[in-house]
């Protein structure tokens, strides 16, 4: 029997997440985001990619600014990555802001450590609720 399509486009929209997080974290190890990469399962992850290399100061700025007490050098990579992604849907793709931050929380739980998921869920919360002032 076949999934409905929305739950199919809900499971390869986060498979999607996950590949882009694990790319990314793949970059912050090489130290190189000029790098092509060539592992890219679908359009999704090609546009998320793409978007989060072309506004990484932007979005850098963004974390820096809704986690104020933690150093973007000395957070965990994993936790930066998730929300390098949820950031960059959130204000350059539009998409639902709950929505988003519901995902990430799901993938800080799923490969963060144990505090992830409350960290990631507090850093959305507060950009979630000072959108409107958001600078691009």
């Amino acid at each position: 029997m076949d999934k409905p399509k929305q739950k199919q486009e809900f499971t390869s929209r986060r498979m999607s997440r996950i590949q882009a997080v694990q790319l990314l974290y793949e970059s912050d190890l090489r130290d190189s985001y000029n790098q092509e990469d060539n592992n890219i399962s679908s359009e999704f992850t090609a546009i998320l990619i793409t978007g989060i290399k072309k506004h990484i100061v932007n979005i850098d700025e963004n974390i820096k600014k809704y986690a104020p007490d933690w150093p973007i050098s000395q957070m965990p990579i994993i936790d930066k990555n998730i929300l390098r992604v949820a950031i960059y849907e959130i204000i350059y793709e539009n998409a639902i802001p709950k929505v988003v931050a519901n995902e990430s929380v799901e993938l800080a739980k799923l490969f963060g450590s144990e505090s992830s998921p409350k960290f990631v869920n507090g850093v959305l919360g507060s950009l979630i609720e000072s959108k409107e002032k958001i600078t691009i």
